[in-house]
């Protein structure tokens, strides 16, 4: 019990780090006590995601998405929704049916989801291409540049 109510204050402290930094929250809406907590957990969010740019593919915590310690992927339905406006009512009650803070998926490895499989394929097409017809390509390209200029007659 007391470990989930841990892990929701760290995500709220995660939410509004994410909010104030990208200036989602106005200036009128915030609050002393939410800028006073703003300052104490800036520095620990600073230093933690010092690495990133600023792109939107680079933070997928803002929009809900975390990497376990585990490798595995958790969802918080709840934040992914309200960002994304991805998700069915259907999906979101069974997502709903969890009890922890995340909603884990089923799928562990990578090849569960069915979009590996044709990256996968997709990645051995070029890799033949380039091992076996490029080197062909490359060679007739050489043959044609060593060829003398020959005039009729």
């Amino acid at each position: 019990m007391k470990r989930e109510r841990n892990a929701r204050k760290e995500l709220l402290d995660l939410y509004l780090y994410f909010d104030m930094s990208e200036g989602i929250i106005s200036e009128e809406k915030i609050s002393q006590r939410m800028n006073d907590r703003y300052q104490i957990i800036k520095d620990k969010y600073d230093k933690k995601y010092s690495d990133r740019r600023w792109h939107a593919n680079e933070w997928y915590e803002y929009y809900g998405i975390f990497k376990a310690k585990d490798g595995r992927i958790a969802v918080d339905p709840i934040r992914f929704y309200k960002k994304t406006h991805q998700l069915t009512k259907r999906q979101l009650a069974i997502m709903g049916k969890r009890h922890t803070t995340f909603f884990h998926p089923n799928k562990v490895s990578r090849n569960d989801f069915f979009v590996n499989g044709f990256t996968d394929e997709i990645d051995g097409i070029i890799k033949s291409f380039k091992e076996t017809h490029k080197p062909i390509i490359d060679k007739s390209v050489e043959n044609i540049k060593a060829m003398e200029k020959l005039y009729p007659g």
